[in-house]
């Protein structure tokens, strides 16, 4: 039996609703990619198209990403590499239009390396955001919804 996503009490419903996997933690030791490795492999069930682990020891931040799955897509050094006391990973289950490809893996960091998002799900209409965008003389081409956020 599943739960129906858009109706938490029905029951009923066939349909497997499960969207990417979002996974954080914040630690007092630099093994934050490690854990969070472990996390995105025990969520792995809900995205298997790419994904990805971001860490930060508060001055940098380090990522890796991939298309493909947890286990495949990290070695033991790439993890010692992510040095870090916080990550964010994220597994990509492609819901715009089944694109695939580490072109649209998160989490995404900014062009100054000053934040990293990861998110579930995706924006119904970026429209109003990218005439923010070019109100301001800002080139929001090509962008995917993660990106443009």
């Amino acid at each position: 039996m599943l739960v129906d996503a858009q109706s938490p009490g029905n029951f009923t419903s066939k349909k497997l609703r499960e969207k990417c996997a979002v996974f954080g933690i914040y630690t007092d030791k630099s093994e934050a990619a490690q854990l969070t490795y472990y996390g995105l492999w025990a969520l792995q069930h809900r995205g298997q198209d790419s994904t990805g682990i971001s860490v930060t020891d508060g001055t940098t931040i380090r990522t890796k990403k991939d298309e493909g799955l947890v286990a495949y897509v990290y070695r033991e050094e790439d993890l010692n590499s992510l040095v870090g006391h916080a990550a964010i990973g994220h597994n990509r289950y492609g819901t715009s239009g089944g694109v695939k490809g580490v072109a649209h893996a998160q989490p995404v960091t900014s062009d100054l390396n000053l934040l990293t998002l990861g998110h579930n799900g995706n924006l119904p209409s970026t429209k109003k955001l990218e005439v923010f965008f070019k109100e301001h003389g800002i080139e929001a081409t090509g962008l995917n919804d993660s990106e443009l956020m």
